[in-house]
This record gives C-alpha cells, structure tokens and sequence, in this order.
C-alpha cells in the first residue's frame, strides 16, 4: 500500500490497481469516481467547483408546451368537435379557474389540424 503514495507508484502497481481497486487506492491515485476533486501523484488535491447550470430550461419549456398540445389534440380527436365544444361550455360557465382553463382548451387552428391527422389514424 505504501507503493502508491507519492510518485513512486510505477506501472505494475498501476496495473493490478486497475484490477481489483478499492476506494482508498483510489482516492490516492487521483482515480476516484468523484469528479469534484482529485489527488495528483505528488500529493496535491484539487478540488474543482459545481458546474454552472441554467436555471430556467428552455427545452423544458417546449417539452411541456408539446405535452399540452399533445394532451389538446388527444382530447378534441377522442370526444368529437361537438362533444368537445359542448365541455368547454361546461367550463366556461364554472369559476374563474375553469374559465381560464377553457380558455387555454379552446381549439386553435394547430389544434385543429393535428387532431384531423391524428383521428386519420385512430
């Protein structure tokens, strides 16, 4: 064990430590699976900072904008143009959290064409 400390470690011990490691020797060799810091052959330990992240997604954003349309079209192609406008009469004489939702249901012309293509298939 003490071959692996400092620079004296040459490649046979290098060899069998790819073989059977373990989380001492690892650390010692700079080859630990936590990438946040290292221990160089000399001794010296580097630690690096946390990667800098966006904090708002924009692919998440059109993720969940897709999942909406997806969820609008599934329900205008599965009920019909009637049966889905005479819902969304339910909801726009409910509260005003039942308006706002009929509003955003209301059907676009993406709506629209999607669920022509989408009840072709159905």
């Amino acid at each position: 064990m003490s071959q692996l400390v400092g620079a004296n470690c040459t490649r046979s011990v290098m060899s069998n430590l790819h073989q059977n490691p373990s989380p001492i020797s690892l650390r010692k060799t700079g080859m630990h699976p936590n990438p946040s810091r290292s221990v160089q052959r000399a001794g010296s330990i580097t630690v690096y900072g946390a990667d800098k992240r966006e904090f708002f997604s924009f692919t998440l954003i059109a993720f969940a904008l897709a999942g909406f349309f997806l969820f609008k079209v599934s329900l205008l192609s599965f009920y019909g143009s009637e049966g889905y406008a005479e819902r969304l009469t339910i909801f726009q004489s409910g509260t005003v959290i039942e308006k706002l939702c009929a509003r955003l249901l209301d059907v676009d012309p993406i709506t629209a064409a999607l669920s022509m293509l989408v009840s072709v298939f159905v």
